[in-house]
């Protein structure tokens, strides 16, 4: 009778600890089932926040480095505006011996460096071209750390003073992930016009050539006597960089033109929509997410 009921005990504890077994199987089937699903939609999330990164990074990049530039132009203007007349004067005679020895092919009488730096930061003063834009500082000479965010005068060339007979070159890149710079000088037509700033003056250039010409070709960059004029250089064709892009430009008086700031609306206004579109799908997405975690919860209660 003993051992039966021995028996009997143990059939019901292995019994009950198979359940036990089964049941704590099934939880962990389940729990996996439901990581697995977590996974997933992490997963899903994940792709889209990273699908934007790479998708608006050029855009973003590029309002952060158009900010950065209107900053430096805005400061450099305040800053200018205070100057004494006596300091623009030294500054104006430094330049203008600057051009002078460039000329005559003598020694040079001033550091390069020194010339229009007034702030000790390197810029010279700033470039605008109003149909595409365009707003940037200009630096002293092309170095790749200047390249990187402003354009850049070419140290060969005379310093953009306004002087008759006198040739300056400003150069920036094409191409930048990162900023804007010169992507879009090739849609520049002959009759367009930019300005360039400088101290307490401000000169304006009218595009009468526009001609695309191998590295090497440098006799293309003349001066021309009784005019003052400015090429603005780039590379060309985008990401071969093969060529050399020129846009020529003769200056102006002032009072020939209105500077108008033109907006292309609908090439501005496209990241903005896409972004906009971006995050409802997203928000659609989290919702969709947020409500299969409701339902689960209500069923499991």
């Amino acid at each position: 009778m003993k051992k039966l009921k021995k028996q009997v005990i143990k059939e019901k504890m292995t019994s009950k600890g198979g359940k036990d077994l089964e049941k704590n199987n099934e939880n962990q089937r389940r729990f996996r089932g439901e990581l697995r699903q977590k996974l997933a939609e992490i997963g899903i999330v994940f792709l889209f926040v990273l699908g934007a990164c790479i998708l608006f990074y050029p855009y973003v990049s590029n309002l952060i480095a158009q900010y950065n530039c209107i900053k430096v132009i805005e400061s450099y203007s305040k800053y200018t505006t205070q100057l004494s007349k006596e300091v623009l004067d030294e500054e104006w005679e430094k330049a203008q011996i600057y051009n002078k020895s460039l000329i005559s092919g003598t020694d040079l009488l001033v550091n390069y460096d020194e010339v229009l730096n007034i702030r000790r930061d390197g810029v010279i003063g700033y470039l605008e071209i109003p149909v595409i834009q365009v707003e940037l500082p200009i630096a002293h000479g092309v170095s790749d750390e200047v390249l990187q965010q402003y354009a850049g005068h070419i140290q060969q060339t005379a310093l953009p003073i306004g002087e008759i007979g006198s040739h300056s070159v400003i150069s920036a890149h094409t191409g930048s992930s990162s900023a804007k710079l010169f992507n879009d000088l090739v849609k520049l037509k002959e009759n367009d016009v930019f300005v360039i700033s400088v101290l307490n003056k401000q000169f304006i250039y009218r595009v009468d050539e526009i001609e695309v010409i191998l590295p090497e070709e440098v006799e293309k960059i003349q001066r021309v006597p009784g005019e003052d004029r400015v090429t603005l250089l780039t590379c060309t064709p985008y990401g071969v960089n093969s060529h050399r892009l020129l846009v020529k430009g003769v200056r102006i008086l002032n009072n020939e033109v209105d500077i108008v700031k033109e907006t292309d609306k609908s090439e501005e206004s496209w990241p903005l929509k896409l972004m906009c579109l971006f995050f409802l799908i997203l928000l659609a997405v989290i919702v969709i997410v947020r409500r299969n975690y409701l339902k689960k919860w209500i069923v499991k209660r």
